[in-house]
């Protein structure tokens, strides 16, 4: 079963995702960056969901390191974050 990793600190978010994706997938879920890195390595789930705007480690600061470590991880950042800061700022 593909496992998909949610990553965002909103328990809303990451049930609205889940509910929006449909059965047939085995979720994983974190709060953070930082749990979401430790998910992803211990796990290693096909896709990683993330948003970026999360206290602790943010989804940029995850993403970096995740890319830097794991070139090949799938990942598809999603967010309700608005600020131009973000919408340019480059992904990896």
């Amino acid at each position: 079963m593909t496992r998909i990793l949610l990553i965002d600190d909103s328990r809303y978010a990451r049930n609205t995702l889940k509910q929006a994706l449909g059965d047939g997938y085995e979720y994983l879920e974190a709060a953070d960056g930082l749990s979401g890195l430790e998910i992803y390595f211990l796990e290693k789930p096909e896709l990683v969901i993330l948003d970026l705007t999360m206290p602790g480690m943010n989804g940029l600061e995850m993403l970096a390191q995740l890319k830097a470590i794991q070139p090949s991880a799938k990942v598809i950042v999603c967010s309700a974050d608005v600020q131009e800061y973000s919408q340019q700022e480059p992904c990896g």
